[in-house]
């Protein structure tokens, strides 16, 4: 059981009232609240290896998302080609350029550095590039442990949502190193070959005011001040404050992934009195998709490879792949899949965008599994003419509506 702080590393804390059944911890010193619980308390034997290959993905993702977000954000505040996080930048502008669009889901021309922006500024982008691709590893992490829950909900001392949550929460509480992040964000380590405590905790780095100035902060920007450093007792408390927001960040994205999983499987509760039910939930067969015969609803393909729905077209299965979208992408895939059914070859993106009521097509793929989803299954046949990337099931009757 955790028993001190993992932001401040303060060991004063309080209980709090039990949330899914653990207590609850809160620091005395930075106010940031955790769940008393081993992930080992939680995690049946029979899941333990399922569970220890998903953190090991976790690791790994986040691990990548922080090197490349923290590399990307010391170039950009040091971008003299003399420098060797200029030259890095430089040699590595186009898989910087890519890292970002992957992890914001927004295409940059240009990459801030502090020739064009403050270094506040800088520094805001590539941490907040960090939150939102952890976002993205915490919605995939979330949705296996979700579909291990379901798929096993009688042996769960916890409802599968609430026990896939507590699992991503205690991931994070033991992965995360902000702190670390803002300190190599900002500077190289000095090499201390002599003092091990120096090496590992970095004690003696100061923090540059620019970290906690607007828009980073709350801080006025002050250019004349921004690249001084703080004293050693305001360091700490700026890495307090930066490190638990962040932490609180991700944390609330992961309050609003569970409470979205929690309403689609209220959405989706069979109301077929057959229908097992366990623990309040419907068991992993009353929400796995139908049948993929034609008369159920679903398109065989060729070789047998099936393409199936959920009714909403939030959840496609093609090829045994998962693929998991929002409310607005599955109305996209509702209209290009009737499309496909009719033998059309395509559909305007204009005839798309009225009949499931959205804008611009590929944003509302930006989020969940779009991004593949679009990659793996809709393919442009023409100008502004989309279709799902399947074997036709007859040759194409009707011309492009």
């Amino acid at each position: 059981m955790s028993e001190s702080c993992f932001i401040c590393e303060a060991t004063t804390v309080t209980s709090l009232p039990p949330s899914f059944g653990f207590e609850r911890r809160r620091c005395n010193k930075c106010s940031y609240v955790w769940t008393a619980a081993e992930r080992e308390t939680i995690t049946p034997d029979t899941l333990k290896p399922a569970i220890e290959a998903i953190r090991c993905k976790f690791d790994i993702a986040n691990f990548k998302c922080a090197i490349s977000t923290r590399t990307a954000c010391y170039a950009a505040l040091h971008p003299n080609p003399l420098e060797h996080g200029g030259k890095l930048f430089v040699e590595h502008l186009h898989e910087h350029r890519k890292i970002v669009a992957d992890l914001t889901g927004k295409q940059v021309r240009e990459l801030p550095t502090i020739r064009n922006y403050t270094p506040s500024a800088v520094f805001k982008f590539y941490l907040d590039a960090y939150s939102q691709g952890l976002d993205l590893a915490n919605l995939h992490i979330f949705d296996e442990l979700l579909q291990i829950g379901m798929a096993q909900p009688e042996i769960l001392g916890l409802r599968p949502v609430e026990w896939a949550q507590t699992q991503v929460q205690i991931l994070l509480e033991g992965k995360l190193a902000p702190k670390d992040w803002i300190k190599d964000a900002c500077d190289l380590q000095p090499h201390t070959p002599d003092d091990w405590d120096e090496m590992i905790n970095w004690r003696t780095w100061r923090a540059p005011r620019f970290v906690h100035m607007n828009p980073s902060a709350n801080t006025p920007y002050d250019a004349r001040t921004a690249l001084m450093r703080e004293d050693n007792a305001t360091t700490g408390q700026v890495l307090n404050g930066l490190a638990s927001r962040f932490v609180n960040f991700v944390e609330i994205h992961l309050e609003r992934v569970a409470g979205q999983a929690h309403i689609k499987l209220a959405k989706e509760r069979p109301q077929n009195q057959h229908c097992e039910q366990q623990n309040g939930y419907p068991s992993a067969a009353g929400l796995e998709v139908k049948t993929t015969e034609r008369s159920t609803g679903f398109d065989v393909l060729n070789k047998g490879t099936a393409f199936q729905h959920s009714d909403d077209y939030c959840r496609i299965k093609y090829q045994g792949q998962d693929y998991y979208l929002t409310e607005s992408a599955g109305k996209i895939v509702s209209v290009l899949h009737e499309a496909y059914q009719d033998g059309k070859v395509g559909i305007g993106a204009s005839a798309i965008k009225k009949r499931a009521k959205c804008r611009n097509l590929w944003d509302q793929f930006k989020r969940r599994d779009g991004r593949k989803f679009w990659k793996v299954l809709i393919r442009r046949t023409g100008k502004d003419f989309f279709s799902l990337n399947l074997a036709p099931l007859t040759e194409p009757q009707q011309p492009l509506c």
